[in-house]
């Protein structure tokens, strides 16, 4: 569901309407979704234990593939302040059924590749993008229990713990 929001007033501006029949959930009820600073909408529909497609919404509510060629089973969505990346949370399994490793990819848009942005520790998870859309904060059990890290967007630089 979506409202519309006065920003001057603070205040609600109408009822709420429904956006999307099969969103994507995950176990905790988070929602799979991005909002763009010139407000369009992504988010992925599908199930969190499924490959997903995230889809870019009209604001007339028209939905289309971001590109039809990514089926992924991803989580935590971040578009980036220009709009032309996506950073997702992806899960793997590498090595039997316990053996699972979370990490961070770029996905250029619409169609270009995929890049993965983290592989150190098991855990790498939550990207959000910076302001000027040149780094990924991003939560990371590297070193003990989650912590805040930064890393550049295309990989230049070895992630720094913002946290202690």
């Amino acid at each position: 569901m979506a409202v519309k929001v006065d920003l001057a007033k603070l205040e609600i501006g109408g009822p709420p309407v429904p956006i999307s029949a099969g969103l994507a959930v995950a176990v905790c009820g988070a929602a799979d979704l991005a909002v763009a600073p010139n407000g369009t909408l992504l988010y992925s529909v599908g199930k969190a234990t499924t490959a997903s497609e995230p889809v870019w919404v009209d604001r007339d509510g028209t939905a289309s593939l971001v590109d039809s060629a990514l089926h992924v089973i991803a989580s935590n969505l971040a578009l980036s302040p220009d709009g032309t990346r996506l950073a997702l949370h992806l899960n793997a399994i590498s090595g039997g059924p316990t053996s699972r490793t979370e990490d961070i990819w770029v996905k250029q848009l619409p169609t270009g590749p995929m890049s993965r942005l983290t592989s150190e520790g098991e855990q790498n998870r939550r990207p959000n993008w910076s302001h000027d859309g040149r780094g990924i904060l991003f939560l990371s059990s590297r070193r003990g229990p989650s912590s805040l890290f930064r890393t550049r967007a295309d990989a230049s630089r070895a992630a720094g713990r913002c946290t202690r």
